[in-house]
């Protein structure tokens, strides 16, 4: 049995006993009267807004991906390598994306997801086969750069009070579906927004679709202007950690970001024919 399958064997059983993650602790019981939905209509805003970024077509970004830490690199990295360059073009609100390692000795590779559907390209042959790694990953990646304009398709946020992140002041809002009690199928978020600049820092969440254990950090820095957009070009996880976070489990450089690139018309569904589930 290769080495990383035994410690990724020995994470799963030494964190299987423990309880459904909960990000919350007290705060939803935070009476203060400020509304969380009139901070997010300013952040999504800030960010370009909802309605501008529903007109756009495709999203591509050349991104490093690093993964410093041994562990998390064996158990969580679908690329291998602890450094990857690779392409990103996905559409937006769709999960349909696609990807192209760039280095490395897997370079040159393709992988894509249709309507939920995984599936690779080798020498210009399309071949449709389940891979997790790929299903988890795709629509995360996606899920980070597009957060700010998905926030709305929950139904349920509230306002968490302040709290101070390295010397810095934060709005905190809770964002889940239906209830802010920890559910077994479905996250939970802290947004942690920055009364300055209306942009989102800090954003703690649940990893459900892995276990129910599973919590994250993410850290969004450096951030620029794509046409009316604003996108961060650094993004750092830190797994099971709280804000501010501490070991680096996962980070994204954005080398380049381009909106609205001309594909050919099956480019992000090569194969209509083809649905999958979530």
């Amino acid at each position: 049995m290769k080495i990383n399958k035994c410690i990724s064997i020995i994470l799963i059983i030494l964190f299987s006993s423990c309880s459904i993650s909960n990000i919350y602790s007290d705060l939803s019981k935070n009476t203060n009267s400020k509304s969380a939905n009139i901070i997010i209509e300013k952040t999504v805003d800030t960010y370009g807004g909802l309605q501008n970024w529903k007109k756009v077509k495709n999203a591509s970004a050349t991104i490093t991906d690093n993964w410093p830490t041994l562990h998390w690199r064996l158990f969580a990295n679908p690329w291998k390598n602890q450094t990857t360059q690779l392409n990103f073009d996905w559409q937006p609100n769709s999960n349909n994306a696609r990807i192209e390692i760039l280095t490395g000795k897997n370079k040159g590779k393709k992988y894509g997801m249709q309507n939920w559907e995984t599936y690779y390209i080798e020498d210009s042959t399309l071949v449709f086969k389940k891979n997790k790694e790929l299903k988890f990953h795709l629509p995360t990646i996606e899920y980070f750069f597009e957060f700010p304009f998905r926030i709305q398709e929950s139904n349920k946020l509230h306002y968490g009070g302040n709290k101070e992140i390295n010397g810095k002041w934060y709005e905190a809002i809770l964002m889940s579906w239906d209830t802010f009690e920890p559910q077994k199928k479905v996250d939970q978020y802290l947004i942690y927004v920055n009364p300055e600049t209306h942009l989102i820092d800090y954003l703690e969440f649940t990893v459900r679709d892995q276990a129910k254990f599973t919590y994250a950090t993410v850290h969004f820095e450096d951030f620029k202007k794509i046409g009316i957009f604003i996108f961060p070009h650094k993004i750092t996880a830190y797994f099971q950690n709280k804000v501010p976070g501490k070991t680096i489990g996962h980070q994204m450089k954005i080398d380049t970001f381009l909106l609205d690139n001309p594909h050919p018309n099956n480019y992000f569904i090569p194969n209509s024919s083809v649905t999958g589930t979530k």
